[in-house]
């Protein structure tokens, strides 16, 4: 059906094949379905956008790292394409306090934006670990899982309180959301540039506010803040062409951004870190391969809820009262052969740890029979205090949070 649909077809591998344990895989396989049918910058395929040129704000030349980054021996390609260092190996360091065998204490941490005790695996671990620091400053817009834990909790501001730029890569444009109530709350921007004063690392942070730094960013594209926010509906950066492949094969440039300039079926920069370049499904979930008798069913976790976002916006009572808990969702079949009805409570085991929470009966035709599914973000059934935070895709280091084996008992 692909190969008839030809150049009409876009796969959009997603979040969810990345949450396995051949993570990296998956999506290279799911992408190079589209490469092999040549629907590659094509009308109705995968479209290589054009956008804004920007100035980029990361530092990565201007420091010498001389502490390596937690990760990259073991990752080292989130390293070379991301400049990031591994969360889930940093919960190991701060419990620890050693990394590769050697010290590296791990004594504080400033947090924006994120909330890890909903979003990492092995729940227990990263409250054990955050909960281990010296000093632990969290800035977000409500109380979180996460900021519960802090010494520290600086209110942040909303995206109706500060200046943020938007990139949209399908319609190739930028926008600018430009704040519209002042309540004196500091931005993102304001509290790392007023530390960095402090800490006589101000150099790095040279523009006075969010407007000079929103102006440093669009510079090598012609638009400027003011322009921005006279057009708030966007600009777009040139209208949506395709082959463009062509075009630079046609100047004498490398007609694709690899190595090669080649659409790689087989990865030179996979290879040259040690992986195999092309993409091999080589460790299958345990549930395959060695079941086990005492875990016997996979749980998936992730699927999105339309009324949250992960931990965003359970704070607000209307929507609370649409979805209040959360649930496990099981097809008809595998409830009615484990004796479970709607709205049972049960308690939900694997390794790592065990949650209790009411049965959602799935209709035939709606669910995957033989396995079960609980949405993460729940404070009263946390879903990541049963994933593996050791059950990692071996390229990306990234956990299996689609699939960890549990057992499901009648609470």
């Amino acid at each position: 059906m692909i190969e008839e649909a030809g150049d009409q077809i876009c796969s959009w591998p997603g979040t969810g094949l990345e949450h396995q344990r051949n993570g990296v895989s998956n999506s290279r396989i799911t992408s190079l379905i589209d490469c092999l049918v040549g629907a590659v910058d094509q009308k109705g395929g995968m479209l290589l956008t054009e956008n804004h040129k920007r100035n980029d704000l990361t530092l990565n030349d201007e420091f010498v790292r001389e502490l390596e980054p937690i990760g990259r021996s073991k990752y080292p390609i989130i390293d070379y394409f991301k400049r990031e260092s591994h969360t889930l190996m940093l919960m190991d360091t701060i419990l620890t306090g050693k990394y590769e065998g050697r010290d590296y204490p791990f004594k504080g941490l400033i947090m924006t934006a994120a909330d890890p005790m909903f979003t990492e695996a092995n729940t227990s671990k990263t409250k054990k670990a955050l909960s281990s620091l010296e000093l632990f400053v969290v800035k977000d817009v409500m109380m979180t899982e996460t900021a519960k834990l802090a010494h520290y909790i600086i209110p942040a501001a909303s995206n109706f309180e500060r200046d943020e730029l938007y990139f949209n890569g399908i319609e190739q444009s930028c926008y600018l959301a430009a704040k519209c109530i002042d309540s004196g709350l500091q931005t993102e921007y304001e509290f790392y540039k007023g530390l960095a004063d402090r800490l006589g690392a101000g150099e790095y942070f040279p523009w006075k506010d969010e407007k000079e730094l929103i102006n440093y960013i669009m510079e090598p594209s012609g638009y400027d803040y003011d322009y921005l926010k006279e057009h708030p509906s966007g600009v777009r950066a040139c209208p949506v062409r395709y082959k463009k492949h062509e075009e630079r094969l046609a100047r004498g440039e490398k007609p694709f951004p690899t190595p090669t300039g080649k659409i790689e079926l087989c990865s030179t920069v996979l290879e040259k870190f040690g992986y195999k370049g092309i993409p091999t499904i080589d460790d299958l979930p345990d549930y395959i391969k060695e079941p086990d008798p005492e875990y016997p069913w996979p749980c998936t976790t992730g699927a999105r809820k339309v009324y949250y976002f992960h931990g965003r916006y359970r704070n607000i009572p209307q929507i609370k009262k649409a979805h209040p808990h959360a649930e496990v969702e099981i097809h008809e079949e595998d409830a009615e052969s484990l004796g479970l009805k709607e709205g049972d409570l049960v308690n939900v085991t694997s390794k790592q740890g065990r949650i209790t929470l009411p049965v959602k009966i799935m209709q035939r035709g709606t669910f995957a029979k033989g396995a079960f599914q609980i949405t993460h973000g729940f404070a009263d059934a946390n879903a990541n205090l049963l994933t593996d935070d050791t059950d990692r895709c071996p390229i990306s280091g990234f956990p299996a949070l689609k699939c960890v084996n549990v057992k499901i008992e009648k609470a």
